[in-house]
Order: structure tokens, then sequence, then C-alpha cells
């Protein structure tokens, strides 16, 4: 299995320089995205949306959803609640576990056609 390390920062030397809300691979390419510790970086509530729209859009069947609480003036606040609405309404969840400083989800995107 290859892994494809996307980062938005060249200095931290990723096989791609991206966005997690403007991702550039082709659409159902990725058998697994996993999006931790980039999440609760985002400027907002709408980033947030745009990157899970991606992960929907990119995996063939399932994503990794990780997000700390971090103290730090630019990241995002968020309730760990609010968080799994938005993703038990796009995606089945398959596992979670939750603390209070913390959430990691592992989903399967709806759209999937089983063969």
């Amino acid at each position: 299995m290859d892994n494809i390390r996307v980062d938005i920062s060249p200095e931290s030397k990723p096989n791609v320089v991206a966005y997690p809300t403007a991702l550039p691979f082709r659409s159902k390419s990725i058998d697994v995205v996993a999006l931790t510790h980039v999440l609760m970086f985002l400027m907002n509530w709408e980033e947030l949306i745009n990157a899970l729209k991606e992960l929907d859009r990119i995996s063939r069947d399932l994503g990794v959803v990780e997000m700390y609480h971090v103290k730090k003036a630019n990241s995002l606040e968020f309730k760990n609640e609010d968080v799994l609405d938005l993703l038990t309404n796009s995606f089945s969840i398959l596992a979670k576990v939750v603390r209070k400083d913390m959430l990691n989800v592992v989903v399967r995107v709806k759209d999937i056609i089983k063969q």
C-alpha cells in the first residue's frame, strides 16, 4: 500500500503540497483518507465542511478524522458534538473515540456502490 503524505508546508517535505479544502487527487482515487493533525488548524467551520467534502470526493471507501482541541490563537474552536453531528450527517460512522480534548472517527463514504 502506498502512502501519500500531504501538507500545506513544503518545509515538512510532503509528497504533495496542498490545502485540505482543495486536494489535487482524482475523485475516488484513494482507498483511505486520513485527516490527522490538520482540521483543528483550519480557519473556520466552512473550511472544515469543505475539507470533509474533499475526503468524501477522493476516498473510495474509508476516512479517518482526527481533531484535537488546541489552545492556539488561530485554531478552530469546535464542540465534539457538533463535529460528530456533521460527520453522522455526511458519512457512515464505523468507529469513534471521543474524549474531552479530542475525537477520532473512522467513516465510510456513503456514495460507494458495492459490487
